[in-house]
């Protein structure tokens, strides 16, 4: 049996006004998401870019390195060719052990020191 109670009291049915409502309540819920999703989606594209950069930047410094590597390798192979020609006369052996013998005893003298 079918309740005849509203349209006696004014009250008009309200299941086609539901249904609009819900439909257009969905809509604004969809729109609100969209939104939402539009933002946290340039939010990531903002994170990616910043990161983006970073690794760039990280990248030309290794590349900077590496090259300052290779030349501080070459400036110590120089060093150490010249440390052993030196070091091929018996002489400049000598002279060389009181020189470092001389720069270990006031290296101790300035620790002991210098508390």
């Amino acid at each position: 049996m079918r309740d005849r109670r509203p349209p006696l009291f004014g009250a008009h049915p309200t299941e086609p006004q539901d249904s609009d409502y819900d439909a257009e309540a969905m809509e604004k819920e969809n729109d609100r998401s969209i939104s939402d999703m539009g933002e946290r989606v340039s939010m990531l594209k903002n994170i990616t870019k910043g990161i983006h950069d970073e690794v760039q930047g990280q990248h030309s410094l290794l590349d900077n390195m590496g090259m300052d590597m290779t030349g501080a390798r070459g400036m110590l192979r120089g060093t150490a060719d010249r440390f052993s020609k030196v070091m091929e006369n018996s002489s400049n052996r000598r002279i060389m052990s009181i020189v470092c013998g001389i720069v270990v005893t006031f290296m101790a003298l300035y620790f002991l020191f210098r508390k």
